[in-house]
């Protein structure tokens, strides 16, 4: 009985300490300003160009995905079809991040984010016990990626050919982004069109402040943790970003409460909180 008694008054005195570091971190990433790096220009990253990537890893299977509609639609393919036909069409999107790593996958991943690592750690407090990761982005003239938010601590968009527009909306307007009741990995999505807003249907959206940005070669851009943003590519291009999850606060404050959302959600769905 003591035992009991021991662990509630335990759980009484943590529990505050707890809540208050978690919304500490929730503020000190959410709070920060987005911050652009115009002609960054980080030339080992040059190499790596459409006619790179297709005379060397032509036969590797690659998943791409649709990213009109929704859920988005994956389909597996060889990386010369994806240059060759489906590049051609903006539905057609080559995003590699979280469970498929094309980069790991043709071991050049550790190698850029080395490369990464020596032109953004210093500057930005990040250190060597940090987990750091990599996502690709390979799309077609007008493709596009909807307005989500991403949960990963630091995240540095870089452009390495082509050019994006980026358009960003600070997180203090979460409830006027209109977020899909809907689990994905990693990320919140919005129901809205950029590119053809329903105010009928988003009326808080017609007058909210977005931030746009034109990325090109060379330009990088710093999108703080839970503010929305959607990419629209302007040319053919390829760009990475960088993202760097603080540890052991990230895995106390972002997978937890990320572990506890996906549960919800899928009992949620089969009913049970309804």
């Amino acid at each position: 009985m003591k035992l009991v008694y021991l662990s509630i008054i335990t759980f009484i005195i943590y529990l505050p300490i707890f809540i208050y570091l978690y919304l500490y971190y929730q503020y000190h990433y959410s709070s920060k300003k987005v911050k652009l790096y115009n002609k960054l220009n980080i030339n080992q990253l040059d190499y790596i160009d459409f006619d790179y990537l297709n005379k060397n890893y032509p036969e590797e299977d690659i998943y791409i995905t649709k990213t009109s509609g929704w859920p988005h639609i994956h389909r597996k393919v060889k990386l010369k079809d994806y240059f060759n036909t489906y590049i051609k069409d903006p539905n057609w999107y080559f995003a590699t991040e979280d469970e498929y790593d094309f980069l790991k996958q043709i071991s050049l991943k550790d190698d850029i984010i080395s490369i990464f690592s020596n032109v953004f750690d210093v500057s930005n407090n990040i250190s060597k016990d940090d987990h750091k990761d990599l996502s690709l982005w390979i799309g077609g003239k007008n493709s596009i990626t909807a307005w989500h938010t991403d949960i990963e601590d630091t995240n540095f968009l870089y452009v390495i050919k082509g050019k994006k527009k980026v358009r960003v909306v600070d997180q203090k307007y979460h409830d006027k982004m209109y977020a899909k009741n809907e689990y994905y990995e990693g990320a919140l999505w919005s129901d809205i069109d950029f590119k053809n807003p329903d105010y009928k249907r988003f009326p808080l959206y017609k007058d909210l402040p977005i931030q746009t940005y034109i990325l090109n070669p060379g330009d990088s851009i710093y999108i703080p943790r839970n503010h929305w943003h959607c990419i629209e590519n302007l040319e053919d291009t390829i760009a990475m970003s960088y993202k760097i999850f603080k540890n052991p606060s990230y895995k106390l404050f972002v997978q937890i409460p990320e572990m506890i959302r996906y549960y919800y959600y899928l009992y949620n769905i089969n009913g049970l909180f309804k």
